[in-house]
C-alpha cells in the first residue's frame, strides 16, 4: 500500500457532537426542564464557516431528509428481530385501530385518565410486522372535558371503535425480557407453559425465607421454570396504546417562541386545529362497515387511510458523499451487493441504496425500481438528529411529488439494525442522491445530516484550531485508523526516498568515474586516427563501437544481477528499517463484508524495472559519448594528442 493508496481509502471525519445539557425554568409556579444541545449558535456559525476558514478542512457534506410513500412496500418494525423490540423505535407505525368490547374500565377524574381493558373483535389498522393480538387491549384514554367523556358513552359490554398511538406488544416485551434475563432464545419462551400449580414451589421458597406472596405461576422452559407475578400475567397476549385527540392540546392556543427569546401565546386557528385532529374512541351502534360509510365515519375513513399511507412510507436521506455519513465511515453499514453512487449519479440520477433486511421483506434485488412519492408531515418526529423516522402522512399537506421509480444500484447490511444512538438510521432508510430530491427537504448542521471531511493525519491540527477559537469538544473525529498508520507509511515512505536518492547518486558518480578514467583516455588515439587521414565519421564510429561493446557487456551483467537479487536486496533494506509489516483497515473504505480487516504491509518489488534501467542506461551512455565523440572530432588532432602530456 502507498500513501497515494492510503488516502484514496481514508477519508477523516468530523461531526458535531450530540451531547447536550439540561436546564430548568421557572414559570409561575412550575419547573419546566428542557435540554438542548451544546453547541451554541455561534457554534453552529462557526462550524458552517470552516470549509471556508480552515485549510485542514477539505469538504463539508450535508443530508437532506424526506419521507416518501411507496404503495405496497412492506416497512419493518423491531418487533420482527428477536430481541430488539422497542416500541419507541417503530415510529411512525405505533397507530392502531381496533373494534373492541369493554371488559372492565376505571376513572381517574383527577388526571381526567380512564384506563381500560377491552377484547379485541377486529383490527382495523395495525403496522403488518405486529402479530395480531390474542389477548387484551389495555388503553388509557385521556379525556379534556366532561362534555369529551359523556359523548364516549363508555360502559363494560359496550362495543365500540377505538384509535391509538404508541401501540406496544406487552405480550412480546415480556417474553424479551424474560429470555433475555434467562439467556435463552425468545423462540424458547412458550405461554402454553404456564403452570398454575405453585404448591410446591412456593413451600420450597417459603421455608427459604422468601416472599411469595406475589408468585401466581410457574413458566417452564428448556432448563427449568420461573416464577410469575400477577402483574406479570397481566402482560400475558396483551397490548397496550394511548388514546388521545392531539388536536385538545391546541384549543388553548400554543406558545410561539420569536428570535429575541420572548415567547406569547398564541390562538391556534382551525386549519391547525384540523390538521392535527384525530378520532379517539365511539360507539357502535350498528356494524364497523355501515359506521364508516357513514357522515359520522368520515373522519376515520380519512384517519385510516392516512395510517396505511404512513405505515408504507420510509426515510429517505439524501447525500453527496454516502461514505462521509458515520456508520457507512465506520463500517457498521457496509455495501453488500451492487455499489455506492457515482460521481455522474450525484448529479441527480433516480437510483438509490436500500438496506438488506428491506429489499428481503419486499423480495427486492439490484437493478428492480421502487416507487418513490416524496412528502413532508404536518409534524416531524425531526427533534432528534439522528434515527430519523419517515413522518407521519397529512392530508392536508399531501404530497411533494408524483410518484417516480427509483432503481435500485446497491444494497447495504447494518451491523445493529436498531441502534439508537448517535448519527444512526433505521433498516428503512433509503439513500438517494441529494440532488434527486426534487422538492423541499430537511436539513440540519448537526447529528446525522452534517460531515466535515479533513486532510488526512490533521486531527491534532484541528483540534489546536478548534481550542485557538474558543471551543472544546464541540466535534468528534474519526480517522478510520488512519493515524495508527501513518507513521508506518511515513518510515516506509522515507526508506524508498533513502535508496532512490543512494542510488541516483552512485549511478551519476559512476558515470563521471567511467568518463574520468576510460572515456577521456580516447581523445589520444582520436588525435593519431585523425591525424592519420581516417576521418572524422570513422573515428567517431570507432570511438562508439570500442566503448558502447564495453557499456553493452556491463548493462548485460547488471540487469541478469538486478533481476535476480532485486527482491531479497529489497526485502533486507526494509527489514531492518522499520518493525511493521502489516496495518489494520477495520474502518477504512477498503473494507467490504468478505474482505481481510488486516494488510500486509509489503513493497512493490518489480524485478522487470532492472532490466529497463539497464536499457536506460546504455541509451544514456549511448548518447554521451556519441555527444563527446562528436565534439573531439571537431578539434585538430594535434591538440588531442598532446591531451595525455599535459
Amino acid at each position: 500500500m502507498t500513501k497515494l493508496e492510503a488516502d484514496s481509502i481514508y477519508t477523516t471525519i468530523a461531526l458535531p457532537t450530540d451531547r447536550t445539557e439540561t436546564t430548568q425554568e421557572m414559570v409561575g409556579d412550575r419547573v419546566y426542564v428542557s435540554t438542548k444541545s451544546v453547541i451554541s449558535n455561534e457554534a453552529r456559525e462557526w462550524i458552517s464557516s470552516l470549509i471556508d476558514t480552515c485549510p485542514e478542512v477539505r469538504d463539508a457534506y450535508q443530508q437532506q431528509f424526506i419521507s416518501a410513500y411507496s404503495e405496497g412496500l412492506y416497512t419493518l418494525v423491531s418487533a420482527m428481530e428477536d430481541g430488539a423490540y422497542s416500541y419507541s423505535k417503530d415510529n411512525p407505525y405505533t397507530n392502531a385501530a381496533f373494534v373492541v368490547t369493554i371488559e372492565s374500565m376505571d376513572n381517574d377524574r383527577t388526571s381526567c385518565t380512564v384506563d381500560v381493558t377491552a377484547k379485541i373483535k377486529e383490527a382495523l389498522l395495525l403496522h403488518n410486522g405486529y402479530k395480531l393480538p390474542e389477548g387484551s387491549l389495555h388503553f388509557s384514554y385521556q379525556y379534556f372535558s366532561e362534555d369529551e367523556l359523556k359523548a364516549a358513552d363508555l360502559v363494560i359490554g359496550g362495543s365500540y371503535l377505538v384509535f391509538g398511538t404508541d401501540y406496544a406488544d406487552s405480550s412480546l416485551s415480556l417474553k424479551q425480557d424474560l429470555a433475555t434475563s434467562l439467556k435463552i432464545p425468545i423462540s424458547e419462551i412458550d405461554w402454553n407453559d404456564l403452570n398454575y400449580d405453585t404448591t410446591e414451589i412456593v413451600n420450597n421458597l417459603t421455608e427459604h425465607g422468601r416472599d411469595t406472596s406475589d408468585i401466581v405461576a410457574l413458566l417452564g422452559y428448556k432448563d427449568g421454570y420461573i416464577t410469575i407475578t400477577s402483574s406479570m400475567l397481566e402482560e400475558f397476549t396483551s397490548v397496550r396504546m394511548s388514546v388521545q385527540n392531539p388536536a385538545n392540546f391546541l384549543m388553548g392556543g400554543y406558545t410561539l417562541t420569536h428570535t429575541d427569546g420572548t415567547s406569547e401565546t398564541v390562538a391556534a386557528s382551525e386549519e391547525e386545529i384540523k390538521a392535527v385532529t384525530l378520532p379517539t374512541i365511539v360507539r357502535l351502534i350498528t356494524d364497523i362497515d355501515t359506521f364508516l360509510s357513514s357522515e359520522k365515519g368520515k373522519l376515520w375513513r380519512e384517519t385510516l387511510e392516512q395510517y396505511k399511507i404512513t405505515n408504507q412510507s420510509v426515510p429517505v436521506l439524501g447525500t453527496d458523499f454516502l461514505e462521509s455519513v458515520f456508520e457507512f465511515h465506520q463500517n457498521k453499514a457496509v455495501i453488500t451487493s451492487g455499489r455506492s453512487f457515482t460521481k455522474d449519479e450525484y448529479s441527480g440520477d433516480k437510483v438509490c441504496i436500500i438496506s438488506d433486511a428491506l429489499a428481503l421483506a419486499n423480495s427486492l434485488q439490484i437493478n428492480d425500481t421502487i416507487p418513490l412519492t416524496f412528502y413532508q408531515g404536518y409534524q416531524s418526529y425531526l427533534e432528534k438528529s439522528y434515527n430519523p423516522p419517515a413522518d407521519v402522512y397529512s392530508p392536508s399537506v399531501g404530497f411533494s411529488t408524483e410518484s417516480e421509480p427509483y432503481k435500485i444500484i446497491g444494497i447495504y447490511r447494518q451491523s445493529n439494525l436498531w441502534a439508537d444512538t448517535s448519527y444512526t438510521f433505521t433498516p428503512n432508510t433509503i439513500f438517494v442522491p441529494n440532488k434527486a430530491i426534487t422538492c423541499e427537504a430537511y436539513t440540519d448542521n448537526t447529528g446525522i445530516f452534517y460531515t466535515l471531511v479533513l486532510k488526512n493525519g490533521s486531527i491534532d491540527k484541528m483540534k489546536a484550531y478548534e481550542e485557538a477559537q474558543g471551543y472544546k469538544d464541540i466535534l468528534y473525529y474519526y480517522d478510520q485508523g488512519y493515524t495508527g498508520i501513518k507513521d508506518t507509511l511515513t518510515d516506509y515512505l522515507s526508506t524508498t526516498s533513502v535508496l532512490s536518492m543512494v542510488g541516483i547518486i552512485t549511478w551519476v558518480a559512476m558515470l563521471i568515474l567511467f568518463f574520468a578514467l576510460y572515456v577521456t583516455r580516447m581523445k589520444q588515439s582520436a588525435g593519431m586516427m585523425l591525424s592519420l587521414g581516417s576521418g572524422r565519421k570513422k573515428t567517431l564510429i570507432h570511438i562508439l563501437t570500442s566503448i558502447l561493446m564495453l557499456v553493452l557487456i556491463a548493462a548485460v551483467i547488471s540487469g541478469i544481477i538486478g533481476y535476480a537479487l532485486l527482491d531479497s536486496i529489497i526485502d533486507y533494506v526494509y527489514s531492518n528499517t522499520s518493525s511493521h509489516t502489516a496495518i489494520n483497515t477495520s474502518f477504512s473504505a477498503s473494507i467490504t463484508s468478505d474482505t481481510s480487516s488486516v494488510v500486509g504491509l509489503t513493497v512493490q518489488k518489480l524485478p522487470q524495472i532492472s532490466v529497463a534501467v539497464a536499457v536506460v542506461q546504455f541509451i544514456i551512455f549511448a548518447f554521451v559519448i556519441w555527444a563527446y565523440g562528436h565534439i573531439i572530432t571537431k578539434k585538430k588532432p594535434l591538440a588531442l594528442m598532446n591531451h595525455k602530456e599535459n
